[in-house]
């Protein structure tokens, strides 16, 4: 896995998916997070235009982490947005046997974004999360880490950003 860092645009969170598709060609998992006026991107293979750094293991068994996670539920009777958001985001990330939330350091912030997708507005909402975890489990971790957390990864969801 290789973490590269990108400048952030003006566009939208599709425009934005179209164009990391295209700097990171071919069938591989992608992740990417927009803060702080950067793209940071998750990827299986390193990039050939921009500098990456590889990430082999995890180490330690507490973290700082931030996140960005998509909050609707039952997509496929229409979007509804999560009644206990709280609750919702614990459960999330309260992983068995991989991480656990540390009591207290849990910190949230809603919006919603619109993008364009062939000229139809979509919107995004969005809950984007901090707080500290502790490891369980470092191989589960790592495979969370790789796949991403949640639906919408695609648009910059799920990625679990750890520091």
């Amino acid at each position: 896995m290789f973490l590269t860092k990108l400048l952030d645009t003006k566009d939208d969170d599709y425009i934005i998916h179209k164009k990391i598709k295209t700097l990171f060609p071919g069938e591989q998992k992608v992740l990417f997070q927009r803060s702080g006026g950067f793209i940071t991107v998750l990827s299986e293979k390193n990039s050939e235009t921009h500098p990456s750094k590889e990430i082999t293991n995890l180490t330690d068994n507490q973290y700082l982490f931030s996140i960005r996670l998509n909050p609707v539920m039952n997509r496929n009777k229409g979007p509804r947005k999560v009644p206990d958001l709280k609750k919702w985001i614990e459960n999330k990330l309260n992983i068995p046997d991989t991480m656990e939330l540390i009591p207290g350091t849990l910190s949230y912030s809603k919006e919603c974004r619109v993008s364009l997708k062939n000229d139809n507005k979509i919107s995004l909402h969005s809950v984007f999360v901090t707080g500290a975890l502790r490891v369980i489990n470092k191989e589960n971790l790592f495979k969370v880490y790789q796949t991403g957390i949640g639906h919408a990864k695609g648009l910059g969801f799920g990625f679990l950003n750890l520091f």
